[in-house]
């Protein structure tokens, strides 16, 4: 199938360069669908029309596409998001629609300065297992005088008669706030229980200030996970884990692998050290809404990796009963299995 976004305008489609005075040359276009950035250190040289060598360069392209039933039809269909409408394209006959089916206005634009939003993001996901798609969208908090991000919760089913899925107003059927930045938000069924819990993690406020300090060489992060109850998420996190990680060449790891014990939770795989990969124990204590989720701090599972190896999660399917990982290190693969 091939289909075709709507066209929109952009007001910010113009080329800018700073003077020398200024510094490095700034210079960023935007023509639909695309923008470019690039900056670049030095001086033109205008007798030879010469430009310095960039030294960052980014480019944006058209939006990328989301695969979920909108209609409870048990078909997939299609999700393009753009600078200021949702476009769904619905599936039929195993083709897709030219045309969107549904074009509704974001509940705020995706400007520019949302684009700089490190906690920005959108997603869809079935929340309640109704087969409907419902968005979920993360942004900082620009009317806080705090740094904090809000996640804004558009439910299809709570929106009755209200225009789909955003409502008249943009007004959200469930609102989540948290204290600084967020990153990495993921919807993942971990009790298998057929709705999805929220994970993510979250920086502290004042991650600005630990960056400048000169005897800062690691930041807090925090591991957070929301329980999905019957399509509706907690307020408060289930498990809420931090962690200091180092600054340089570094990246926490912190997914949720997949069932390894036997008693319906996901367990952890947890790399909060450059050379040490772990796996770790969740356990749930009580029955029904009084049961609570807890992390086991003694590894099930552990082992030195490389510093600049690169840890790959692999789902359980046929001859696979339970889930592995995959480690790629400089001068070997590990492929470990779990009995």
């Amino acid at each position: 199938s091939r289909v075709r976004v709507p066209e929109e305008a952009d007001g910010a489609g113009v080329w800018l360069s700073a003077t020398r005075r200024e510094g490095p040359a700034v210079r960023g276009s935007r023509k639909r669908p695309s923008f470019t950035l690039e900056l670049t250190g030095g001086e033109e040289n205008e007798t030879l029309g010469s430009r310095p060598p960039a030294l960052v360069q980014t480019s944006e392209s058209v939006s990328a596409p989301f695969f979920l039933d909108w209609d409870a039809d048990s078909d997939l269909d299609l999700f393009v998001q753009t600078t200021h409408h949702l476009h769904v394209f619905l599936q039929e006959g195993g083709r897709f629609k030219v045309v969107p089916e549904l074009t509704r206005a974001l509940p705020f634009e995706i400007d520019a300065g949302r684009r700089l939003d490190t906690s920005y993001s959108s997603h869809v996901v079935d929340l309640d297992r109704d087969k409907r798609a419902d968005c979920v969208i993360f942004a900082g908090d620009k009317r806080s005088e705090d740094i904090r991000t809000q996640a804004l919760f558009f439910a299809q089913a709570a929106m009755k008669s209200q225009p789909l899925p955003f409502g008249k107003d943009g007004t959200p059927t469930n609102l989540l706030v948290f204290a600084g930045f967020i990153s990495g938000p993921r919807f993942v069924d971990l009790d298998a229980d057929g709705y999805p819990e929220l994970v993510l993690r979250a920086v502290r406020p004042d991650l600005i200030d630990q960056l400048r300090s000169v005897s800062t060489q690691s930041i807090e992060a925090d591991l957070l996970v929301y329980r999905n109850r019957k399509g509706v998420l907690a307020r408060q996190p289930e498990i809420s884990l931090r962690r200091s990680i180092p600054i340089e060449r570094f990246q926490l790891t912190a997914e949720f692998l997949g069932d390894l014990t036997g008693d319906g939770l996901s367990e952890l795989v947890m790399r909060d050290e450059p050379e040490k990969l772990r796996v770790l124990f969740v356990r749930a204590q009580g029955a029904g809404d009084k049961q609570t989720w807890s992390v086991f701090e003694k590894p099930l599972w552990e082992t030195a990796v490389h510093e600049d190896a690169a840890v790959e999660l692999v789902p359980a399917r046929a001859g696979l009963p339970r889930p592995a990982l995959l480690v790629t290190e400089p001068n070997q693969v590990l492929f470990v299995r779990f009995k």
